[in-house]
């Protein structure tokens, strides 16, 4: 086990899920699938769970001797190629698996079975998303040997950092909005005046995206919400024209990605592997939701059959989920537990052993960074455009907390998932602590057109809810609007 007092820590990322099944599932995936797709794995991590936050931190030795092995690797002529090749084999294979899960009534199994069902769960998502993990270092290594050969422009570097497919998001908006059009020009004002067909076409679009937001922990859509979110596009601009703007927008930014390619000498080879690499680490944050939306039916009937209510199951680890853990023990996990990497596996603590523990751990970087008043932040431009609005700070993606953002707000965030979408697509722009270039806030912001800064690391400490605000996404700049006094 590493000895945590001789290690000063980094706090890496954050997220708004505290789950000791997904924490150990992740550490599982550091120790045994990283060397299977880029031969080599981080040796020091920590996994934090307080206060329904998951903190993930890194030692910053470990970090430099972890990205100097993905440098190098992205040198070799096929490695690249074989690491999107893998890639793709873990999301068919995953993918496939999901759509079999929602097709199984898991009340009519044995225990036996139940249970193999489990362990291929969880060795299809993890694999997935050890996949998805190693891409973020690979692709964070291929965009600075790309852009390092050449003077590029912000606007330049973004534009070759748009994922070769589009994203999730896009494609299920423009499927609706194709089946929208189809209502509009029979003129059809809701979505209880459709007929059988239409409604069927509809449903399976619902049952096809529903899980679209849900990543590891949050709502799929809810059936009224949908009817509601038809009324709403059939009552509003032309849905034709708004499908032609989305891919006319297509079109345009896959010309000036030929024009820039052109322009700055830069190979075919090398854009199709950065924009693949970039689509692959989105879709495994979208497919969550899929993995999240076929094992629901699966993890109700565990529970069931351990007589506990489903959401204490997330307290488990996924090596005692044939086991039964005290009440008293997952109390103590759902308050604070901390995951330390050994060599060959993983150590777990929890209530006061995990608080004892963090008093002594040491970090080379203040967790809780001192700010005082500021007027502006600076940050990495990720998606152009010129916003002004008022801050709306969203610490978790909870319904409740999303539904503070309006039309119109800036919505301030650590970072943001797939959980946060349906307050991405009303906010005027967004502002992240955490994140860069090829952050899930990033793309999904420039595919939606959304001026977006990402890495500005206390936008969420020193602005606050109410507060004016101007983004200036083409330089990364977020300046705050004194208020007037009359």
């Amino acid at each position: 086990m590493l000895d945590v007092r001789k290690i000063s820590w980094v706090r890496k990322d954050t997220r708004s899920y505290a789950s000791t099944l997904f924490s150990s599932m992740h550490m599982f995936g550091y120790i045994n699938n990283y060397p299977k797709f880029v031969g080599s794995r981080l040796h020091k991590v920590m996994f934090e769970g307080k206060n329904f936050i998951w903190y993930r931190y890194l030692e910053p030795s470990d970090v430099k001797q972890f990205e100097e092995h993905i440098r190098s690797k992205i040198e070799e002529e096929n490695f690249v190629g074989g690491f999107l090749k893998k890639l793709e084999g873990a999301y068919k294979e995953a993918d496939a698996f999901y759509k079999q899960m929602l097709g199984i009534d898991f009340s009519e199994v044995d225990d036996s079975s139940l249970f193999e069902s489990f362990d291929s769960y969880f060795n299809k998502t993890i694999f997935m998303t050890s996949g998805q993990s190693a891409s973020i270092w690979v692709t964070n290594a291929y965009v600075e040997k790309t852009f390092s050969k050449r003077k590029l422009t912000e606007k330049e570097k973004q534009l070759l950092a748009r994922p070769l497919h589009g994203i999730d998001v896009v494609a299920e908006e423009k499927q609706f909005l194709g089946l929208v059009g189809r209502a509009q020009h029979n003129n059809l004002k809701k979505f209880e005046n459709f007929d059988s067909q239409l409604k069927k076409e509809f449903e399976a679009h619902f049952k096809k995206w529903c899980w679209l937001s849900a990543y590891v922990a949050g709502e799929t859509w809810r059936q009224e919400q949908f009817v509601k979110r038809v009324d709403s596009a059939l009552a509003a601009s032309d849905a034709d024209e708004q499908l032609r703007k989305i891919n006319n927008e297509k079109e345009k930014v896959e010309r000036e990605i030929t024009a820039l390619i052109k322009a700055k000498k830069i190979s075919k080879e090398e854009v199709f592997n950065l924009r693949s690499l970039i689509h692959y680490r989105m879709l495994a944050e979208t497919r969550m939701g899929l993995a999240n939306y076929s094992s629901q039916k699966l993890f109700e009937e565990i529970a069931k059959r351990k007589n506990i209510p489903e959401n204490l199951l997330e307290l488990y680890t996924f090596k005692e989920i044939r086991e039964d853990v005290p009440l008293s023990e997952l109390q103590k996990r759902k308050r604070h537990y901390i995951v330390l990497m050994g060599k060959d596996d993983f150590y777990f603590f929890s209530g006061k052993d995990a608080d004892n523990l963090s008093k002594e751990i040491s970090f080379s970087q203040s967790v809780e960074k001192e700010v005082g008043e500021t007027k502006k932040l600076g940050g990495t431009p990720a998606s152009p455009g010129f916003a002004r609005g008022r801050v709306k700070i969203i610490l978790t993606p909870t319904p409740a907390e999303l539904s503070k953002v309006k039309i119109g707000d800036v919505m301030v965030v650590p970072n943001t998932t797939p959980m946060f979408l349906p307050a991405m697509k009303r906010a005027v722009a967004i502002v992240t602590d955490e994140g860069g270039l090829t952050c899930h806030a990033a793309i999904v912001s420039r595919e939606l057109g959304i001026p977006c800064v990402v890495g500005t690391k206390v936008a969420t400490k020193v602005l606050r809810d109410g507060d004016e605000v101007e983004v200036n996404a083409d330089k990364g700049v977020v300046k705050k609007i004194p208020q007037k006094v009359f």
